[in-house]
């Protein structure tokens, strides 16, 4: 199994969003997804490393718009963590044109017997799309769902949502008291 990194990485740029490589494991089952994705894709293995079926399915990856792009140029400006970051580093930045498949992976055991969440990029207001798969890659549900307002690309491997038997549980900064709150929602 290879993953592509993006090429323009070794050069010094800053590629927007990140390709990293995610592995999720629960129980006796390793998910591995991420890189530069061009198909919606999770490779599954269990606890002796031999492949078992992915979750996988048609998707048709979103483009960069140029107005999503200046939205992030000025998220990345405005933002608190990049507000003291040198011009220089704007410059270095590169974009990808066509984003990720997949923007983030949970896998949880439930009563079912098990759940793969996934997050797209693809958002209706403030809300993230999600699917939900079991453990054989059966498509069960599509949701869209809160997510952090401010996180606008995937820069890390920081996760502010979790699931528990098919409840969503999530954080949002509150910004007149600036303190997390966790919300929960059900996925009906």
């Amino acid at each position: 199994m290879s993953y592509e990194r993006d090429k323009d990485a070794g050069r010094g740029a800053i590629v927007i969003p990140t390709p990293y490589i995610y592995l999720h494991s629960t129980g006796d089952r390793l998910f591995v997804n991420g890189g530069n994705q061009r198909e919606f894709q999770i490779e599954v293995f269990d606890r002796s490393g031999n492949p078992l079926p992915p979750v996988k399915m048609p998707y048709e990856r979103l483009k960069l718009s140029a107005s999503f792009k200046n939205e992030l140029l000025d998220w990345f400006k405005s933002d608190p963590r990049f507000r003291n970051m040198p011009p220089a580093i704007f410059q270095r930045l590169h974009f990808l044109e066509i984003l990720p498949a997949i923007r983030d992976v949970f896998a949880a055991h439930t009563p079912e017997g098990g759940r793969v969440y996934v997050q797209t990029y693809a958002r209706q207001a403030e809300n993230s799309e999600f699917f939900v798969f079991d453990f054989k890659g059966k498509l069960l549900k599509k949701a869209f769902l809160p997510t952090t307002p401010g996180a606008k690309v995937k820069l890390n491997h920081e996760r502010v949502f979790t699931f528990h038997n098919d409840k969503y549980y999530y954080l949002l900064e509150n910004p007149e008291t600036e303190e997390w709150e966790l919300h929960m929602q059900e996925l009906n």
